[in-house]
């Protein structure tokens, strides 16, 4: 088993979790982090042995993937994030799996599908979503008062802590 534990945040996933979630067989800990669906996602989370930890929102920081951060007990220091609309490739996978985790963390690049059609134009993703949870954390950014901004970290990376600016990150080479 890859000694990582996936963070899967889901709202009203029930199209997509399926997929996600039978994509991440070979991690030892898989946890989805929901936030009160109105859906069956936790349902479907159950049916494939996620743990499931629900999440509220108070609307003042920690935001969730900040907060899950702080809050939940993980068999592993090396967390990795996935959005439930998400599908983990299994050659990705197999990257995770022969790593040395020499890094604080690790950049993840995203590859775009639309109708079931990978997208060849547009904005590239690449987001630092596989790291050690206690040398990186998400950033206050003053965004509470603005219109759309929600519970999420969507639209920041995180960054390497204060004792832990000199270390180093990496790129995977295999797509999200």
């Amino acid at each position: 088993m890859i000694p990582v534990s996936v963070l899967v945040t889901t709202l009203n996933e029930e199209q997509n979790l399926d997929r996600c979630l039978g994509a991440l067989q070979g991690f030892n800990e898989i946890i989805v982090i929901d936030s009160c669906s109105q859906d069956k996602t936790v349902e479907i989370a159950k049916q494939h042995g996620a743990h499931i930890q629900l999440f509220q929102w108070n609307h003042h920081y920690p935001k969730k993937r900040q907060w899950c951060l702080d809050n939940l007990k993980l068999k592993n220091d090396f967390i990795f994030f996935v959005d439930g609309d998400e599908e983990v490739t299994p050659e990705l996978i197999k990257e995770i799996s022969v790593l040395d985790f020499s890094c604080a963390g690790y950049f993840v690049k995203g590859r775009y599908f639309w109708k079931g059609r990978m997208l060849n134009h547009g904005l590239r993703n690449n987001k630092l979503a596989l790291f050690h949870r206690r040398k990186v954390e998400f950033p206050v950014v003053d965004d509470l008062d603005i219109s759309g901004m929600g519970e999420m970290e969507g639209h920041y990376q995180p960054v390497l802590k204060a004792g832990y600016k000199y270390e180093r990150l990496g790129q995977l080479q295999n797509p999200l």
